[in-house]
């Protein structure tokens, strides 16, 4: 739990970090190497790539955290009482699950930046809708399983209130698998918001983002290929960043 409140607090200090103006464009100083004032060197309108950088990495912090919003914190709720309570509510869980399969989350994340303009807050809200039923259906599942147990058995013999049967022994049960599909889900919004800025939707180079930032340096692949790899390490390290935090089940999770 401690792990999981430092990593919140740390996207949460990235998410708000103060917007730089040092990424506008200066011809003068276009295509220079990395040095002590320019630490990635600049791309071809003069700007500074690693402010870029930093620039992207607040708009994909945002996103991942809007998202995350819509769709971690209501599917555990609703996942913990479907579990536990069963009947119409899971029925409903399992319905919207199979819902989401069906409709492509990327093709809706478009049209919703068509018409609402492209940003963290609007990639961010309908990627997270359709993450919610993902959540829910997990948490229910485990939860569930988790009620048949005997120390929750023994639990209900005691008297413990509900509330306490949740607080102290499901949720501490089900962490574990639930901290991994936050991993993949994070992972995931961030290739997906990527990928959404690199289709174009993110134009404005005021408000640059990785995606896009690859849009741009793509014709530059043999003669810059230096432009190309400092977004996609980015947005690997980003990826990565979850997985090793989050999934146990990965060999680099104990040396954190």
């Amino acid at each position: 739990m401690k792990r999981v409140a430092i990593i919140l607090l740390l996207l949460l200090f990235v998410s708000f970090l103060p917007e730089t103006r040092e990424f506008s464009t200066n011809m003068e100083e276009k295509m220079l190497p990395i040095s002590t004032d320019h630490l990635l060197g600049t791309d071809y309108l003069g700007r500074d790539i690693f402010q870029l950088m930093l620039f992207g990495l607040k708009r994909t912090a945002q996103t991942v955290l809007v998202a995350s919003a819509f769709a971690l914190i209501p599917g555990l709720i609703f996942g913990l009482i479907a579990g536990y309570r069963g009947g119409w509510l899971l029925s409903l869980l399992e319905l919207l699950s199979n819902l989401g399969l069906v409709i492509p989350s990327f093709i809706v994340a478009l049209i919703i930046s068509a018409y609402f303009g492209f940003g963290p807050i609007s990639i961010g809200v309908s990627l997270g809708i359709f993450d919610l039923s993902t959540y829910a259906i997990q948490v229910a599942t485990l939860t569930r399983k988790t009620r048949e147990e005997e120390f929750i058995v023994m639990s209900k013999l005691l008297g413990l209130s509900t509330t306490t049967i949740f607080r102290k022994h499901i949720f501490h049960h089900i962490f574990e698998p639930v901290s991994a599909l936050f991993a993949a889900k994070a992972s995931s919004i961030v290739l997906r918001y990527a990928s959404l800025a690199f289709l174009g939707l993110g134009a404005d180079i005021t408000k640059p983002d990785w995606g896009m930032l690859l849009y741009e340096y793509r014709t530059y692949f043999i003669e810059r290929p230096q432009l190309l790899l400092w977004p996609t390490l980015g947005i690997f390290i980003f990826c990565m960043f979850f997985h090793i935090l989050f999934d146990k089940k990965n060999p680099y999770h104990g040396e954190i």
